[in-house]
């Protein structure tokens, strides 16, 4: 390629239509000038892949959209899955190349591990960098635009969403929302409880009776719902009228044994709990239950109707 520098060429070598008054001479556009334009834009056709073709008006223009990958004002839009996007770009690209970059627009959220497959050329890896600058799987959403980058092994995703790096204790990052059933079972270590969710799950897993004045053997029956018989059951007396130091709305948690002398004596019996799958139960005492007296510290049996009686059972 060079400048102009035919008869009539200027000085900095560029054109004139001359001045035959003024006697300056025209430029004379000569054959070698013309064929190294010709060629300059042919080597542009040919790196491009692009075969000549006479009264094609826009080969130089496909050739550098080829070339560079230019998109017409607007992204591409994939195709297929979560999982398994495609896309299908215009013109087409003959194979992969590093360096290799396209505006993409996401047509779903992202799936697990998702992979881009460029004009059927087989698919690749989609990936993001994470906090710590490890490439991870690609996090993006419905109708989000990105460009993706083919850096010869995987495509990666250079505008991913704020923050979608999984955290772990050793990398900064998000974590997605846990639904209830992760908080239940307890066994997903990416995703975050919410106060609300661990308070539903409290709930969830602590059930008690209806508050029931105390009658001498009388049974409780607690239906749990747990599927599983119950870690522990709990034991809780509310009063009604003063007695043994106590005040009404006062509760105490009692023990199974319920008495100070472990049931032996014949002035005090223990109360007994016992669980299955479906329900808990509460036998109480047929003789008055012992508790601690709290003015003065001493074992003092209670007076039945003075108290309500609560079966509690935790999952």
């Amino acid at each position: 390629m060079h400048r102009i520098d035919g008869p009539g060429a200027t000085v900095d070598n560029k054109f004139t239509e001359g001045d035959p008054v003024g006697g300056i001479q025209a430029t004379v556009v000569t054959d070698d000038w013309l064929n190294d334009i010709q060629e300059e834009v042919m080597s542009v056709l040919s790196a491009g892949g692009v075969t000549p073709v006479k009264g094609t008006q826009d080969q130089l223009l496909q050739s550098l959209y080829k070339l560079l990958q230019v998109q017409k004002a607007t992204a591409f839009i994939a195709a297929g899955t979560a999982t398994a996007l495609t896309l299908t770009p215009s013109p087409a690209i003959s194979a992969y190349a590093a360096n290799q970059r396209f505006t993409v627009k996401f047509p779903v959220n992202s799936g697990l591990n998702p992979t881009l497959n460029v004009s059927a050329k087989g698919a690749k890896n989609l990936k993001q960098y994470d906090a710590s600058g490890a490439k991870v799987a690609a996090a993006f959403a419905a109708d989000q635009v990105g460009d993706v980058f083919y850096d010869g092994t995987d495509f990666v995703l250079l505008d991913p969403l704020r923050g979608n790096s999984q955290a772990t204790e050793a990398v900064l990052g998000s974590v997605k929302i846990a639904t209830q059933t992760q908080v239940n079972t307890g066994t997903d270590d990416t995703a975050a409880i919410t106060p609300l969710k661990l308070a539903t799950l409290r709930a969830a897993s602590t059930i008690a009776s209806s508050p029931a004045t105390m009658t001498a053997a009388g049974l409780i029956t607690l239906p749990h719902g747990f599927g599983t018989v119950p870690s522990s059951l709990v034991i809780e007396i509310i009063n009604l009228v003063a007695d043994v130091g106590y005040v009404p709305g006062e509760i105490v948690e009692i023990s199974a044994s319920g008495s100070g002398d472990g049931g032996t004596s014949s002035v005090s019996s223990p109360n007994a709990t016992w669980k299955d799958a479906t329900n808990a139960y509460l036998r109480v005492a047929a003789l008055p239950t012992n508790i601690t007296n709290k003015t003065n510290g001493i074992q003092s049996a209670i007076t039945f109707a003075r108290w309500q009686i609560v079966l509690r059972a935790i999952k």
